[in-house]
C-alpha cells in the first residue's frame, strides 16, 4: 500500500518540539500522547506540541527507545534518514538511525510496526515490510535485512538506557564511535589497521579512561589522554 508523502510531515501550522541530547548525556521525554520516549547521546527528536487527531508524526536522528500509547485510529509516524519511515500504533522497539553511520537498526520488542520507504518525487511512501516481535531489522537505501534474535539480545541492545553497553565481535571503529557518543570524548586513532580488531565486551559504569585500558588488554593498542582527547594507536 501507499500513503501520501504530504501527510507524513509535521504539520507546518503547529508549533514543534525540539529535543537535543549532546554526547555524552542521556535524556528522557513524555509526548502529548503520553508515549515515552528515551534518547540516547547525540540524538534529537522533533514533534508538535499537539498532535492532529488523525496521525502522530515525529522525526528522529541518532537513537531512541519508544513506548508507544496504543491508538488504532491515530498512528504513530517516525521520520528517519535515507527517506525510511516507521509507523506505529502503539508498542515498545528501539531505533538507532545516526546521519553518520550506514543505515537504520529498528528492534522490536512487542506488537507489530510497518516501515515505509519514502518516493520524494512521487510523493508517496510504499510499505516494505512488517517487523516482528523479537525481530532486527537492518535498512540503508538500497537494502532491508531481517534476522529473528532471542530476548537477551534485544535486552543489550536497549540495554544503553540503564547506562550499559554491550558489543559482541563488533569492530574496533564502531566501539570507539560508541564510545565517543556514550562519555563525550573525542578519539582519535594513529593507525587506521587498529580498526579491523573485533571486540567483545560489557560496560556498564566504567569511565572512558578505564574502557580505554580494558580495550589495551583485548588487541594490541595503546593511547594517550589529554583531557577529553584520546590519541590510539598501535602499541
Amino acid at each position: 500500500p501507499y500513503v501520501s508523502y504530504l501527510d507524513n510531515q509535521l504539520p507546518l501550522d503547529s508549533l514543534t518540539q525540539v529535543i537535543s541530547v549532546s554526547r555524552g548525556a542521556k535524556s528522557s521525554v513524555v509526548l502529548p500522547d503520553g508515549s515515552k520516549v528515551w534518547l540516547n547521546s547525540d540524538s534529537r527528536l522533533s514533534f508538535p506540541l499537539s498532535f492532529a487527531s488523525d496521525k502522530r508524526c515525529v522525526e528522529l536522528s541518532g537513537e531512541a527507545f519508544f513506548d508507544v500509547v496504543s491508538n488504532e485510529q491515530c498512528p504513530m509516524l517516525i521520520s528517519l534518514k535515507d527517506n525510511y519511515m516507521i509507523e506505529v500504533l502503539g508498542t515498545q522497539f528501539n531505533v538507532r538511525s545516526y546521519e553518520d553511520e550506514e543505515g537504520t537498526q529498528t528492534v522490536l520488542y512487542s506488537g507489530v510496526i510497518n516501515l515505509f520507504k519514502k518516493d520524494v518525487e512521487m510523493r508517496t511512501a510504499k510499505k516494505v515490510l512488517n517487523i516482528n516481535p523479537h525481530e532486527i531489522c537492518v535498512a540503508d537505501e538500497k537494502t532491508v535485512i531481517v534476522q529473528h534474535s532471542n530476548e537477551d539480545e534485544l535486552a543489550k541492545i536497549s540495554a544503553w538506557k540503564d547506562g550499559d553497553i554491550y558489543f559482541d565481535n563488533t569492530s574496533l571503529g564502531e566501539v570507539l564511535k560508541r564510545i565517543e557518543r556514550h562519555h563525550g570524548v573525542n578519539i582519535t586513532v594513529s593507525d587506521p589497521s587498529v580498526l579491523s580488531y573485533s571486540i567483545t565486551a560489557h560496560f556498564d559504569d566504567e569511565s572512558a579512561v578505564q574502557i580505554m585500558d580494558m580495550l589495551c588488554y583485548c588487541a594490541p593498542i595503546s593511547y594517550t589522554v589529554d583531557g577529553k582527547n584520546f590519541t590510539l594507536f598501535r602499541r
